[in-house]
């Protein structure tokens, strides 16, 4: 560059092609002509929609498909999460939702052949451990995807009585259920019962607007129970075949996951607060918690999914909202990115 050049001058000479030297030229033969690229591009010819597929997920797939032509067959399947601004007092954000990537783990198993003795899907999170091995997540029978396949079908459905699919309300509220269906089943304070507890504090504390951590804990639940309805969504997209009915169920949840509200849309704490508000209002959440206790809180014990999950996360049995810090956590509520950070 000429320090002593005139703007018009900059513009002309940043216009002109720039030749490429030849460190340039060996730093990207690394990336395009290498045998793990040259790998990757055979097997990626033959998975469908897979440039339509967050990075994440599409490299889930392409494990999937690579262990399937036999190219690493003995490779375990990964699944690298996206960081969450949680309070790292509690068990991880992404507890709660496991068994909903634990069914779209389960269905992208069938990519794979039945002799094919893969049971479970290595999930990696970002922690503050240098020896942090991941967890396993147990691929589930087909008779208990089915299972799951109808049990969120029947939360929409609970959802839809109130409201329509194209309103944010109606995920945020699926959510919620869905949360609430796995807290009848395996025990535990909901979502819902958490955010009541905090309205009730701020009334004894009128005035004070801060945000306690357990609150952002709860949002990035909300966004890790999304994003784990995504991760479903394009894995059904990737593996489901209409003319296949092995798993019938998936046509109607594939119908209904292609309206999920994008990851822009995902609610910040405060937007999480103020729909919950209005759907109190509407008395919407207690319809909802009426007809999920109806439907799956019989006298029978349900199905415990948690026995199929090795988690290596330490337990903690406190509420979301023993959480130690109630300060404001100065988080920017109008970055739809502030909780789920899709490139961390």
């Amino acid at each position: 560059m000429a320090p002593q050049a005139t703007l018009s001058r900059l513009i002309d000479m940043c216009l002109k092609p720039t030749p490429r030297s030849a460190d340039y030229i060996e730093f990207v033969g690394n990336y395009t002509m290498s045998e793990e690229v040259v790998r990757l591009q055979k097997v990626g010819l033959g998975v469908p929609n897979l440039n339509d597929l967050d990075p994440r997920v599409s490299e889930l797939i392409l494990e999937f498909y690579s262990r399937r032509s036999s190219i690493s067959m003995n490779s375990p399947i990964r699944m690298f999460l996206p960081p969450l601004t949680e309070c790292p007092g509690l068990r991880s954000a992404w507890d709660k939702s496991t068994p909903i990537r634990q069914l779209a783990y389960s269905i992208g198993s069938y990519i794979l052949p039945r002799k094919d003795g893969c049971l479970q899907v290595r999930e990696f999170r970002r922690v503050e451990s240098v020896v942090y091995a991941g967890r396993q997540i147990e691929l589930l029978p087909t008779i208990l995807v089915r299972e799951h396949l109808d049990d969120i079908l029947s939360c929409a459905e609970c959802c839809e009585a109130d409201i329509q699919r194209d309103d944010i309300k109606f995920w945020i509220l699926l959510a919620m259920a869905l949360d609430k269906m796995e807290s009848i089943q395996r025990g535990g304070e909901t979502l819902t019962e958490t955010i009541e507890k905090y309205f009730v504090g701020l009334t004894v504390k009128s005035g004070d607007n801060s945000v306690a951590w357990g609150i952002v804990h709860v949002a990035a639940q909300m966004q890790a129970t999304l994003y784990s309805l995504r991760v479903l969504q394009q894995t059904l997209r990737s593996v489901f075949n209409p003319e296949k009915e092995f798993l019938p169920e998936a046509t109607g949840l594939c119908t209904m996951l292609s309206e999920l509200i994008p990851v822009e849309l995902y609610p910040c704490t405060t937007d999480l607060l103020r729909i919950v508000r209005e759907l109190q209002k509407s008395r919407s959440l207690y319809a909802l918690d009426a007809l999920l206790t109806k439907k799956f809180g019989g006298n029978e014990p349900p199905y415990n999914k948690s026995e199929e999950i090795e988690s290596t996360l330490i337990d903690n049995s406190e509420s979301a909202l023993s959480a130690k810090s109630g300060t404001n956590t100065n988080k920017d509520d109008n970055n739809p990115f502030s909780v789920l950070d899709l490139e961390g």
